[in-house]
């Protein structure tokens, strides 16, 4: 069986690394909304929204 500490330092590990992930999540979320707002600025806007889909 793992002693305390051993179960702390994995535990530290593997907050780092969720820590990571969600970092580069955010960041890239980040770019994706400000690439698309970028792209949506220069064209009109095709696609019909849903309340006239539904009538």
């Amino acid at each position: 069986m793992a002693d305390r500490r051993s179960l702390g330092i994995v535990g530290f590990v593997f907050g780092g690394v969720t820590a990571a992930v969600m970092l580069i999540a955010v960041l890239v979320v980040k770019h994706h909304v400000e690439s698309r707002a970028a792209l949506d600025g220069r064209f009109p806007v095709l696609a019909a929204s849903t309340q006239a889909v539904m009538r």
